[in-house]
């Protein structure tokens, strides 16, 4: 009997050594990948810090690091009920702006500028099959009866991202601020007079890209046209309901949907990783519960508020840089995640950021609205989204980037006798 214990004893000690051991080697990979324990992490925060994001003490809460490059960048993407990794190529300037055709030949002279979350990021598709790679290919196809309409007259002068960066100007985070008064010339090597500029970046709320767009962009460059698509607030509407108030995001979001292994633990961390590979639920995640409701009159008009104070502020602050024409797009899901997929909170708090979007286009003459819902209904969804939340694939993001070309030459923004706010 003695004996028997012994073992028994012995056999509960090796497997705790084991499991110990399994635990300790998995935390040291962890950190060796994300450069901290997981353990350390807040227990309120969610927010996955990127390999290519940098934390700031300011309203952007992280921005991009310059000069970040990966040829081989991996997500996954859920598509009905599977998922799916990605491998594609990702890299940034010198000015923490992602890459694209534009940064080949653009002189930037004139900035249309692409700001909002993963969506004009281009979330999944390698640096050229980007909306705002491809938007820059349409400008060279058009670039003639372009330059033979107008003539282009910056109301801040200066010179654009690519430019700065031929002047030597490469390793600081931003371009200097521009300098009153300056003369700007046009490259005679160079027919293309409009620089495209993808200052969109993953999990950005409406205040966060405003503020990206204040600290990386407002008076460093001359602005032409805006372009703005974003999500949130709507994802934190659902998600928080009355709760819900302006300064919400990705980043102070609670841990409400994970165990206490899976917060803590790097073996479940690593193995619930491994496990989605194989469409395997694992590690104790339940879903987060959306509480928003459309009748809360106190929660709906406080998110009215926000969406109108912010876009107000960004057509301030692009006004002063030059900017002629804002462009907002809305949140567009596939139909298919309409019914079933999202919840009728989410849906509610979506419709309610699009209706700000529409409204507020509506009331000022030089906005448009760029109904990308209606234009990608016309296409098979499998062609031109990667997954049911919202990013689109290279197709989806031609097709988004044909659309706005023909925007902006049906509106006569290219005209040589446009005048500000005509449409």
């Amino acid at each position: 009997m003695q004996t028997a214990r012994k073992r028994m004893a012995f056999y509960v000690l090796m497997v705790s050594v084991v499991i110990l051991g399994i635990e300790a080697g998995s935390q040291i990979l962890f950190f060796a990948y994300k450069g901290h324990f997981l353990f350390q992490r807040k227990p309120s925060e969610v927010f996955n810090i990127r390999a290519f994001s940098v934390l700031t003490n300011d309203a952007r809460g992280f921005t991009a690091i310059p000069s970040y490059t990966n040829p081989n960048y991996e997500s996954l993407f859920s598509s009905s009920n599977s998922f799916k990794f990605r491998d594609w190529f990702l890299s940034f300037d010198s000015f923490g702006f992602r890459r694209g055709k534009q940064m080949d030949s653009s002189s930037g002279q004139h900035n249309i500028v692409f700001i909002g979350d993963s969506v004009p990021f281009g979330w999944g598709v390698s640096d050229h099959s980007s909306l705002p790679s491809q938007f820059f290919e349409r400008l060279q196809q058009n670039s003639t009866s372009i330059m033979a309409s107008t003539t282009l007259k910056p109301s801040v002068p200066g010179l654009g991202t690519a430019a700065l960066e031929k002047q030597g100007m490469r390793g600081t985070h931003r371009p200097p601020a521009l300098s009153q008064g300056a003369d700007t010339v046009i490259a005679a090597e160079n027919p293309m007079s409009f620089g495209v500029v993808n200052a969109a970046l993953p999990s950005y709320a409406l205040a966060q890209a405003v503020a990206r767009y204040e600290h990386e962009i407002h008076g460093r460059m001359v602005i032409d046209t805006v372009y703005l698509q974003i999500y949130d607030p709507a994802s934190q509407i659902a998600l928080r309901g009355s709760h819900w108030q302006p300064g919400d995001n990705w980043m102070n979001a609670p841990y409400v949907s994970t165990s206490f292994l899976s917060r803590y633990s790097a073996a479940v961390f690593i193995a619930a990783g491994f496990a989605s590979r194989l469409n395997i639920s694992f590690g104790g995640a339940e879903s987060l519960v959306e509480t928003f409701d459309p009748t809360d009159a106190a929660t709906t008009k406080r998110a009215h508020a926000h969406v109108r104070a912010e876009l107000e502020r960004l057509l301030v602050l692009s006004k002063t840089d030059g900017m002629r024409r804002l462009i907002v797009a809305p949140v567009t899901i596939p139909a298919q995640s309409l019914e079933g997929y999202y919840s009728r909170s989410r849906l509610s708090a979506i419709e309610l950021v699009n209706q700000d979007l529409r409204d507020f286009a509506s009331s000022h003459s030089e906005v448009i609205f760029a109904d990308t819902i209606s234009l990608l209904r016309r296409y098979p969804e499998a062609d031109v989204f990667l997954d049911r939340c919202c990013h689109l694939s290279e197709r989806g993001n031609g097709i988004v980037a044909d659309y706005l070309m023909t925007l902006l030459l049906d509106s006569g923004h290219f005209s040589q006798n446009r005048g500000p706010g005509k449409m």
